[in-house]
């Protein structure tokens, strides 16, 4: 087997994820399928679209917003009733691996199902004047249904009281069946290979949120039928996975260029790397409010409150050599200003010292 070095993994993940030159609206628009079901922003408005950040030159949330609005991307709620949105064509594929069981309807559930059937398309408020239910009561419900692939949501904007449909007058053409949920788990692992190019099971659970009975099941089958290949690497505790096609396109590098990025949390490589960064920088009553994407790897992480008001920045926290942190500290502030103006949003610490 081929050499396998952090440095050529880094730069071709790298440059398969968008960050070395600006994607066309083409080639974000197939990394936005390589890497769904794609959250909004983690910290954003009711009915905001999603966006990739850092990938591309133009407004991507724009370009998304336009999608939705043509259904070309669909909203659903995956793992564990999550907002995500996936591309039109690509919603079989997700929807057999995500799907809960359509049989499987409470009370609430089957009345307002029944409702939709018979009245067709209506508002939260309609229901509420049909059925005599709280919206505390028919809101649940719904998204139960929306787990379901049974009624979907028409997030055409960012309006509160929208439409909502039953699923198969809306898109008649869906199979839910053309997958079963483990041959959908392997074509989807196979995208993150694609990628993340070197993978472990850690990641791709936290990525995902499968379940480790399931991630096992699908990684030894496609390990079995020779997709992916099992290695063990000298930076990672845990075997890793990468298509064989891989090895060979992995660069001649020695070393990964200078980069600095802050991340949103709800960034690919973000949630990727949650379960193995999300508590490392905590500090009591702060949260994590962006990562630090340092030389291609998540190194840190900026620590504050997120309000609709301006986002509170605390402190800035690293896995660097404090000689590096300090070489680099400009970069850092530099970077976050072009997110957080610093007079609204000052930054308060930097390493735990009061940032004068």
């Amino acid at each position: 087997m081929k050499q396998i070095t952090k440095a050529s993994v880094i730069t071709l993940r790298m440059e398969r994820q968008g960050f070395f030159s600006p994607l066309e609206e083409v080639a974000l628009l197939q990394l936005f399928s390589l890497s769904s079901p794609v959250k909004t922003p983690y910290w954003c408005a009711p009915g905001q679209p999603p966006g990739i950040d850092f990938r591309s030159n133009f407004d991507s949330q724009s370009f998304f917003y336009d999608l939705r609005q043509e259904r070309k991307i669909l909203k659903g709620r995956y793992q564990k009733g999550g907002v995500h949105y996936v591309l039109h064509k690509d919603l079989p594929l997700y929807g057999c691996a995500y799907r809960k069981d359509p049989n499987a309807l409470s009370e609430k559930e089957l009345l307002l199902l029944d409702l939709l059937s018979k009245e067709g398309p209506m508002t939260i408020h309609l229901m509420k004047e049909y059925t005599g239910m709280l919206t505390k009561e028919i809101t649940p419900a719904l998204h139960k249904l929306q787990e379901r692939f049974l009624v979907f949501e028409d997030q055409a904007d960012n309006e509160w009281d929208r439409a909502w449909y039953l699923f198969e007058t809306e898109f008649p053409e869906m199979d839910f069946y053309c997958y079963s949920k483990l041959s959908a788990i392997k074509e989807i692992l196979l995208r993150f290979s694609q990628l993340q190019v070197l993978f472990t099971e850690e990641m791709a659970k936290s990525y995902y949120q499968f379940s480790a009975k399931e991630l096992k099941t699908a990684l030894a089958q496609l390990v079995e039928e020779k997709r992916l290949l099992c290695c063990q690497v000298e930076w990672e505790k845990q075997p890793c996975y990468v298509r064989p096609e891989d090895l060979s396109a992995l660069p001649e590098v020695s070393f990964f260029p200078s980069m600095l990025l802050p991340l949103d949390r709800n960034d690919f490589l973000s949630r990727s790397y949650e379960s193995q960064y999300g508590k490392k920088w905590m500090s009591p009553g702060k949260e994590v409010v962006r990562y630090l994407l340092i030389d291609g790897e998540i190194k840190g992480a900026v620590l504050g409150h997120f309000s609709f008001s301006p986002v509170e920045l605390y402190d800035v926290r690293t896995d660097l050599p404090e000689e590096e942190m300090r070489g680099r500290k400009e970069e850092i502030l530099s970077a976050l200003a072009e997110i957080y103006d610093p007079e609204e949003s000052p930054l308060m610490y930097f390493d735990g010292k009061p940032l004068k």
